[in-house]
């Protein structure tokens, strides 16, 4: 069985704010311990307080998550100065966290020194995979390849980046344990008997008709379809 606590929860205060999301993860979890959690974190609270008082509360529990430019939930809605935390609890289900460093001087090595972490058991016997990256380490391809080729092609792997507000000049921060980090991959490893499901939608209107995009460089767009990139913008936007 698995049992899912979700809190969201903002204040000025970080404390109160923290506390309050621990409370309604516990009430959903109806007292049941963890083993793991994910955590996300406006930019301008305590986020090393955050990360206490989770560990705290929940003693062992495996912890990763990031900074984020707005917090979404169907605790609390839209927030852009809270403290999100998702909370795991199971009998059938084994959560294993581990964190590539220094990712972008050498992405494969640091993907297979954070798996090295983990017990052979964990890795082989993988059966879904959570990662939650700096945005500016290497293009997403460059880490799904060799966490793929550690894990196997066939091990799903979903997450997102790290962000701050638009405006904001400071680094997306990462976290692990009650690490605050830079340059690095939380990784958080599922096995055991599960199943999943996921949905893709946002709120974009297309224009136009649909593209490949057929050469990047990196985190760059170089072309779309048989135009450059800027060819494409101005013949759809002018």
């Amino acid at each position: 069985m698995l049992k899912v606590g979700l809190g969201q929860a903002e204040d000025i205060d970080t404390g109160t704010a923290v506390g309050e999301a621990i409370r309604r993860c516990r009430m959903r979890l109806e007292n049941a311990a963890p083993q793991a959690g994910i955590v996300f974190a406006a930019e301008d609270l305590d986020h090393r307080l955050v990360l206490q008082e989770i560990r705290n509360a929940f003693p062992g529990i495996s912890l990763i998550g990031c900074t984020t430019a707005g917090e979404l939930s169907s605790d609390l809605g839209f927030s852009d100065d809270s403290v999100s935390l998702t909370a795991f609890s199971s009998d059938t289900v084994s959560f294993h966290a581990a964190v590539a460093r220094d990712v972008s001087s050498d992405p494969s090595a640091s993907m297979r020194k954070a798996l090295e972490t983990l017990s052979a058991d964990a890795v082989k016997d993988a059966g879904l995979c959570l990662m939650f990256p700096d945005p500016d380490c290497p293009a997403p391809e460059q880490l799904l390849q060799p966490l793929q080729d550690l894990l196997g092609r066939e091990i799903p792997v979903f997450g997102g980046v790290a962000a701050s507000p638009w405006e904001s000049e400071n680094p997306q921060l990462q976290f692990f344990a009650e690490e605050i980090l830079t340059d690095a991959v939380p990784l958080m490893i599922l096995s055991g008997d599960l199943s999943y499901a996921f949905a893709i939608a946002n709120s974009w209107r297309p224009v136009g008709a649909k593209s490949t995009v057929t050469a990047v460089r990196g985190k760059e767009v170089r072309r779309i379809g048989d135009m450059s990139a800027l060819g494409f913008y101005r013949h759809y936007l002018g």
